[in-house]
């Protein structure tokens, strides 16, 4: 456990280079600084756009953004933002989709022990899930990497890709919400959070390795669809 801590402290380094929020070639500063209360946002050199407009908007904005499946609003959390805490989101994350997992089992557990025993095990199975997951879309990134032309030209990382599928499972988060309140219709909202996490880890795929829509989506498409129906 301490050495899969380590690394991820190690993977989720900030970048060393800004991405332009628009069309995802990289840029050496967001804004210009000309005086303490006069601050320019840069160009970017490829599209001409501002490099990134969200430095400017507030967190809410920027997350109403993500809800959306805006590919700037990924690129801007991914790239030109501060935030590093993606071991967090990621253990919150498979702790969701446990707890919901858990607690359609916990009618049929026998004592307390059971139920513990049941959560337990239930996280280790969704850690190995979200794991295997993770090393398909690796495996079919490298393939398309060697094959494919598709790719902005900035400098992809498998570190990226690995922050990039954190966040795009932000949405198992509703899994608590489903679990408590919609118990009565819970499959139906689990079919549309199936949905929603496919879109969401397509953008983050897209912001990620810079690849076009059509191939995002089949790579996460495989992928997810090989881990909910081959190991759960």
């Amino acid at each position: 456990m301490v050495t899969m801590l380590s690394f991820l402290r190690n993977v989720c380094q900030p970048c060393d280079q800004f991405v332009c929020v628009n069309c995802g070639w990289k840029a050496d500063t967001l804004f210009k600084y000309y005086s303490p209360s006069v601050l320019k946002l840069s160009q970017c050199v490829n599209c001409h756009e501002p490099v990134d407009k969200y430095v400017e908007y507030d967190t809410t904005i920027i997350v109403i953004d993500v809800i959306l499946q805006k590919l700037g609003a990924y690129r801007h959390i991914l790239y030109n933002s501060s935030f590093q805490s993606y071991w967090k989101l990621m253990l919150l994350n498979i702790l969701s989709e446990t707890y919901r997992k858990w607690n359609q089992m916990n009618n049929n557990a026998q004592s307390q022990l059971e139920v513990e025993w049941n959560f337990y095990l239930i996280f280790f199975i969704s850690l190995f899930e979200w794991m295997f997951f993770v090393v398909l879309i690796f495996i079919l990134t490298y393939i398309t990497m060697r094959y494919s032309k598709n790719y902005v030209p900035f400098h992809f990382t498998y570190s990226n890709l690995f922050k990039g599928i954190i966040l795009g499972g932000c949405g198992s988060l509703l899994n608590i919400p489903v679990s408590i309140w919609a118990q009565s219709q819970e499959d139906t909202f689990v079919t549309m959070l199936t949905f929603l996490l496919y879109g969401s880890y397509t953008q983050c795929y897209r912001a990620a390795t810079g690849s076009t829509a059509l191939v995002s989506y089949i790579v996460v498409f495989i992928s997810y669809t090989i881990k909910m129906f081959w190991l759960s």
